[in-house]
């Protein structure tokens, strides 16, 4: 249904480390940058997606100040959604749940949650068949 999912940061730069490092757990890389504009474009180099990007961050004109975005990213393991949590809390990001099954969402749904420097509630699941 989505083609892709953007979000304002207030530091572009920290939180440009931040998504580099996290999203390089999903094989996700820097696509392109505008570094005047200070915008950047996260996806797969995989030739099969066509190197589309999907995740993107870009400078907030204004502070934000408290963030109501989710954004969920599919994960390959069990053990990714471990790693992410555990690197995230390293940069700088907040408990938002450890990982964990949270059957009460669906069968199988393992994830984590933290809140990026911005507040946004950035989790990584994966669905145990």
């Amino acid at each position: 249904m989505f083609d892709h999912v953007s979000v304002l940061v207030n530091d572009y730069d920290e939180s440009r480390k931040f998504y580099d490092k996290v999203l390089a757990l999903l094989d996700f890389a820097l696509l392109f940058e505008s570094v005047d504009e200070k915008f950047a474009a996260y996806g797969s180099r995989d030739p099969e997606t066509g190197g589309l990007p999907k995740f993107l961050i870009s400078q907030s004109k204004t502070p934000i100040t408290a963030s109501s975005v989710h954004v969920g990213f599919s994960a390959p393991s069990t053990q990714v959604v471990d790693q992410f949590y555990k690197l995230a809390l390293e940069l700088g990001a907040s408990d938002n749940g450890s990982p964990g099954l949270r059957e009460h969402y669906a069968k199988g749904y393992y994830g984590a949650f933290v809140l990026d420097r911005d507040g946004h509630n950035i989790e990584f699941v994966h669905r145990i068949v």
